[in-house]
């Protein structure tokens, strides 16, 4: 007995190129990828959660449409002493 079932390819197991409302998770991801390794560097020396706050402060600036190095250079302007106005002090 036969299984008429078409395999699966490769690209089944991926979200589409484009969705609906014309977003490529592949282009998110890799436009991403320098935020996610500068905040592994940024983590190395400053703390984890000032690194993942920098990072989500970039990328929200970016959502609004920002460009990277202006997103980053007015982020970096926030800080004061390697922290953010409220931000408290953990070293984790």
């Amino acid at each position: 007995m036969s299984n008429n079932k078409p395999q699966k390819s490769h690209d089944d197991y991926y979200p589409p190129r484009r969705s609906d409302r014309g977003v490529a998770p592949y282009d998110i991801v890799r436009d991403l990828n320098p935020l996610v390794d500068y905040a592994i560097e940024e983590g190395r020396t400053v703390g984890l959660r000032h690194a993942i706050m920098e990072v989500m402060l970039i990328s929200y600036l970016m959502g609004m449409g920002f460009d990277y190095n202006t997103a980053y250079m007015t982020v970096e302007s926030w800080e004061v002493n390697e922290r953010f106005p409220g931000e408290y002090d953990y070293r984790y």
